[in-house]
């Protein structure tokens, strides 16, 4: 999956779950509100992305988000997810 992929999959309402460097990241949406959340070591922060129906303002958001030092783009569209831990939902 790339990251205009990914952007597709968000704009119909679907959700995201992913590894990279053995942490767990997810955009999902909770009560009406689009979540970027990072899992390790059994500890969750998440940060609000948009309003459920705000697919603009998610999509901005979602592309501003760094992870380790690399945009989210870089990160799906050069596949350094890890392999088997993607899950649209």
């Amino acid at each position: 999956m790339n990251y205009k992929d990914l952007v597709d999959s968000l704009r119909r309402g679907r959700e995201i779950e992913f590894s990279y460097n053995n942490i767990n990241y997810s955009i999902t949406n909770y009560e009406g509100i689009w979540y970027f959340s990072e899992e390790k070591d059994d500890l969750v922060k998440s940060q609000e992305l948009s309003d459920f129906e705000d697919y603009d303002k998610l999509i901005k958001n979602v592309s501003k988000i760094t992870i380790q030092e690399k945009t989210i783009k870089d990160l799906f569209d050069n596949k350094e997810y890890e392999e088997g831990t993607l899950y649209i939902l």
